[in-house]
């Protein structure tokens, strides 16, 4: 069976046995036939189907998805949690054992909601893999940057965020950002993206808002509202990080982009040349300066550029565009005064 034709199949199925259906009655569902007879075809397509899930994948531990009722006519319906276990490949578990762990480092608390049963799929099908298992039991997932801790997201207002985007709820909460000024907002959660241990909230005010970023630890308190979130169907939340140049928070203006030109030190390139700053970016020989390189891209403007650049302090310099360049000079000139008695 293809995988779109069971992904179409599946809401079509009942998942308790009260709720049992026969094969006539899915194959309406499935052809959305309503209370038409399906033709030959229709009906033999959808015996094979139902066969086929009745089977399951073959292996000895794991049970068929769909429990055959034998009456007349015989009856269907899914088994509980059965279907994550006949989809669940070594990869996919992977992935999402990966990512729970991934996500634990910012939210120590998600572990109690409804995660467990995929979680112990998961760990099944690892362990009948052995080297996916191998692969599990030597990989892990460090702190960005210098190791510093996540910082601390209230335990209600965790709960209410992730109930909030599983019930698609809006969300009412007291917002403090980094200035200390103090907001309340009413949004939809667009989505949910952690970056460098900080979750980020991408919340909009009405369906066609942009979303905006709010920083989750700094949520001082949540409420779910009783109306239901206004997701924008257009919105893609991949492309949003894109966009946002994976969260370094482009700066707001019609064309962010700049053309940037880097002098850097022979003992920092590496930086560059293992991670590139965009897929076009040029490294030469400097003809000012023996032995440096210049580095040119084009990439937008973020607001974590400058402090990335400050971070190697005297093994790059900063060319062009000229205000960065004035910025630069004007913070590394303030901070070299703070040194002045060394």
């Amino acid at each position: 069976m293809k995988v779109s034709t069971l992904m179409r199949l599946l809401p079509v199925l009942p998942l308790k046995e009260s709720t049992a259906l026969t094969g006539r009655q899915i194959t309406q569902k499935f052809y959305k036939l309503g209370d038409a007879a399906p033709d030959s075809a229709q009906t033999r397509a959808v015996q094979h189907y139902l066969k086929e899930l009745c089977e399951g994948t073959g292996d000895d531990d794991s049970s068929p998805p769909l429990v055959r009722l034998e009456e007349r006519p015989p009856r269907y319906y899914l088994r509980d949690g059965s279907v994550a276990g006949w989809l669940m490949t070594g990869e996919l578990a992977l992935n999402l054992l990966l990512a729970r762990r991934s996500l634990s480092l910012a939210l120590p608390g998600a572990d109690e909601f409804e995660v467990a049963q995929l979680q112990a799929v998961a760990d099944h099908r690892l362990g009948s893999a052995p080297g996916m298992k191998r692969l599990w039991q030597r990989l892990r997932v460090a702190r960005d940057g210098i190791g510093r801790l996540p910082p601390q997201i209230d335990a209600e207002v965790q709960r209410s965020l992730l109930q909030a985007v599983m019930g698609e709820r809006k969300l009412r909460m007291l917002y403090t950002n980094s200035a200390g000024q103090r907001s309340e907002r009413d949004v939809s959660i667009q989505g949910l993206v952690m970056k460098d241990g900080t979750l980020y909230v991408l919340g909009t005010d009405s369906l066609w808002d942009d979303p905006k970023p709010y920083a989750a630890h700094r949520i001082q308190a949540a409420e779910l509202l009783p109306e239901r979130a206004q997701l924008r169907a257009d919105f893609d939340l991949d492309a949003y990080i894109e966009r946002q140049y994976h969260f370094s928070f482009v700066v707001d203006r019609p064309d962010p982009f700049i053309e940037l030109e880097l002098r850097v030190a022979p003992n920092y390139l590496y930086h560059f040349r293992e991670r590139p700053l965009a897929p076009d970016q040029v490294i030469e020989p400097d003809p000012a300066r023996a032995g440096w390189s210049v580095l040119r891209a084009r990439i937008p403007e973020t607001y974590l550029l400058i402090q990335f650049l400050q971070s190697m302090g005297a093994g790059v310099e900063l060319l062009a565009p000229a205000h960065l360049r004035q910025r630069m000079a004007e913070e590394m000139t303030a901070a070299a005064r703070y040194y002045a008695d060394a």
